[in-house]
């Protein structure tokens, strides 16, 4: 057990063999990197920098578009109705296993967190107007073996309102997890598409039915050192949160505003 590697680095151990008093085997080497840190909670993916993120694996090479507003014949680079930028796939006959990525490790899952993202899917054949296919959705926690927890059909997935979730995680509470998609070609020659993904969030539901944002103020806006929030209940808690994810400030009013 080696403790105080940095992540995401790659590393090499040599061992070699005690024969005899000052006699050696020869030195073997072994290369290996080490994992990106986890991210953090509240945590979202989308695409900004049109790159691959950190710690991400792909199976095979997926592309991350930047949105040109550009859609001609075969256009990989674009799936109509976006607003920003996607990770996606052409998925046609040669991905007969499918087509997978895997995210980064998100921990530790919390009370009440759920995970959600839009996906949507556009024909090889701009003629066509259906997808045949479907997408699998797989949990890994702490490390472990994946387990499945959905298939989607992308029949009728033309748009991007099309949002996964939210999906209940608290059988994955104060672990860490990651999370594997893999899209499935429908299999003939009239099913090839493309298929993307976006808006990639685990965190609370903040589409609860018991909270009312219409009552909620958070005033001023841009703001420089205070920021006041007001509610019509009484509000427990507020947390803030940079643009990359990292909490700035925690705050408890036990009172209708802070």
């Amino acid at each position: 057990s080696v403790s105080g590697l940095d992540s995401n680095t790659v590393y090499y151990l040599h061992v070699r063999s005690v024969c005899d008093a000052g006699e050696f085997g020869a030195w073997i080497t072994y290369s290996f990197t080490t994992l990106v840190a986890p991210a953090t909670i509240p945590w979202t993916e989308q695409f900004a920098d049109a790159s691959l993120p950190d710690g991400w694996s792909l199976n095979p090479d997926w592309s991350w578009n930047i949105d040109d507003g550009y859609n001609g014949w075969n256009d990989v680079y674009y799936i109509p109705g976006s607003t920003g930028d996607f990770i996606y796939k052409n998925v046609y006959s040669a991905f007969t296993t499918g087509a997978s990525f895997t995210t980064i490790s998100i921990g530790e899952v919390g009370d009440g967190n759920i995970l959600s993202f839009n996906y949507a899917a556009f024909p090889y054949d701009p003629e066509d107007t259906v997808v045949n296919g479907n997408f699998v959705v797989s949990i890994s926690a702490d490390g472990g073996a994946f387990t499945e927890i959905e298939t989607v059909d992308t029949v009728g997935s033309l748009t991007w309102d099309n949002t996964f979730g939210p999906y209940d995680l608290s059988a994955y509470e104060g672990q860490y997890i990651q999370v594997r998609i893999t899209a499935n070609w429908g299999g003939g020659s009239s099913d090839d598409y493309y298929i993307g993904f976006d808006n990639f969030y685990i965190g609370p539901d903040l589409s609860s039915p018991q909270f009312d944002k219409s009552a909620l103020k958070v005033y001023p806006n841009p703001t420089k050192n205070i920021l006041y929030v007001n509610y019509n209940q009484e509000i427990s808690n507020v947390e803030v949160y940079n643009l990359v994810g990292q909490r700035v400030a925690t705050i408890t009013p036990n009172a209708n505003e802070g």
